[in-house]
């Protein structure tokens, strides 16, 4: 399948926007599980890909409406989309820094859509799309390290 992950950073994308349109299960459960089941096919140990599903489908189904919740909430829970594909990497305390640049960059991506117009549909592309990147990022180091 060589390099076939990568094309899990678009897919995450679309999957995160189509839940926050449509129908929220397919950001909650299917983007969770076809990572999850991707990582598995990569050869990933099914423990930590059954991990990462679980944690990815309870953190994307915190809330993060600015009229329900404190900014603070929202940074926190923006923030914990960084740590289930922590669960995907070999060594996950090497990357322990991926919540902490998920939480800048969706906090920031989402306060641009919440306080001066920017489409809250791209929010949830780049959201889904970094979830995904990160996703694919430890395939690769995987398949790098299986080699």
């Amino acid at each position: 399948m060589r390099d076939f992950y990568w094309l899990y950073t678009p897919w995450a994308s679309f999957l995160f926007g189509l839940g926050g349109w449509a129908w929220k299960p397919w950001r909650r459960f299917v983007l969770p599980f076809t990572g999850g089941w991707l990582a598995w096919r990569y050869g990933l140990p099914r423990w930590r890909c059954a991990a990462y599903a679980v944690s990815t489908a309870i953190v994307f189904s915190f809330g993060y409406d600015p009229q329900r919740h404190p900014w603070l909430v929202i940074g926190q829970v923006l923030t914990s989309y960084g740590l289930p594909p922590l669960f995907l990497f070999r060594k996950p305390l090497t990357v322990a820094w991926i919540p902490l640049v998920t939480g800048s960059v969706l906090f920031t991506a989402f306060f641009l859509s919440a306080s001066v117009g920017l489409p809250h549909k791209l929010f949830e592309i780049a959201a889904g799309g970094l979830h995904g990147f990160w996703v694919s990022l430890a395939i690769h180091e995987h398949e790098r390290n299986e080699k």
